[in-house]
């Protein structure tokens, strides 16, 4: 026990101490909460979430530890994803928050922070495709991965592909298009965040119907990574729509490209 001073300013710093770890212990376990409220509530949690949106955005700014950042923006893109068209009201003041993350000097940030980015393009009824060239500036570093860098980083690269697919989805001609499907494509197949194979097939899968030509050049490197994602050993890496999608493609590339099919094993 500290010993006090006889203005008793010791304690008082003692007592900021104790209610600031207090805090912080209490925001780490509301954003769990909070996380778990909007997956349950649905766009019914948005009536809450106007209130709790401040205090979690105090906890997302630069002074803050890097541990609270992470939290916090990792809490809102759990909450878009439940509140689903319900964010569209908060979508300007999540867009400044997600915009700070993806500046972020730590990498755990930056990982949080492109997906949420990702999840907020693909559930806002907002038009984002104005903010896309701004993103993607933000997001281009994100696929420069040194080798034998931290996990993290490859987390944010695989999550920056997963906005980029978004993106494509939602407004294709908003995008250099074959600039982004080259970035997404490079570094496929995901090894680090596989969750993110739902949607960056998405994509893939929406291109090859629209603009089958763009994928043309692509075609060895996309069939080896077809190839890992239908390997049995590897299903736990995308869902059962996405094989299934996945097989009918490789059949539909058969009839056209049956040398580079074989050639990739399928």
């Amino acid at each position: 026990m500290c010993q006090q001073d006889p203005d008793g300013d010791d304690e008082n710093v003692d007592v900021d101490a104790d209610s600031s770890e207090y805090e912080a212990a209490l925001i780490s376990n509301a954003a769990d909460v909070f996380g778990a409220m909007a997956t349950t509530l649905g766009p019914d949690f948005g009536q809450a979430f106007g209130s709790v949106l401040p205090l979690i955005s105090n906890y997302s700014t630069a002074k803050r530890p890097q541990s609270e950042r992470s939290m916090a923006v990792g809490c809102l893109g759990e909450i878009i994803v439940g509140l689903k068209a319900g964010v569209t009201q908060f979508t300007q003041p999540l867009l400044q928050i997600i915009s700070r993350g993806l500046q972020d000097e730590e990498p755990d940030v930056r990982s949080n922070a492109a997906f949420a980015a990702g999840v907020l393009i693909e559930n806002t009824e907002t038009d984002l495709s104005p903010q896309f060239g701004h993103l993607l500036s933000a997001l281009q570093p994100f696929f420069a991965v040194p080798d034998h860098s931290a996990p993290p980083v490859y987390n944010a690269r695989d999550n920056a592909a997963g906005a980029l697919a978004r993106m494509v989805l939602k407004n294709p001609g908003a995008l250099p298009l074959d600039q982004v499907l080259g970035a997404i494509i490079n570094i496929l197949p995901l090894t680090h965040d596989t969750l993110e194979n739902k949607a960056v097939y998405a994509a893939l899968f929406s291109v090859f119907r629209s603009q089958p030509n763009l994928l043309v050049p692509h075609l060895d490197h996309l069939l080896k990574a077809f190839a890992h994602v239908l390997n049995p050993a590897n299903d736990d890496e995308t869902t059962e729509e996405t094989r299934a999608e996945l097989s009918a493609l490789v059949q539909h590339l058969k009839a056209e490209f049956p040398q580079q099919v074989a050639a990739a094993g399928l």
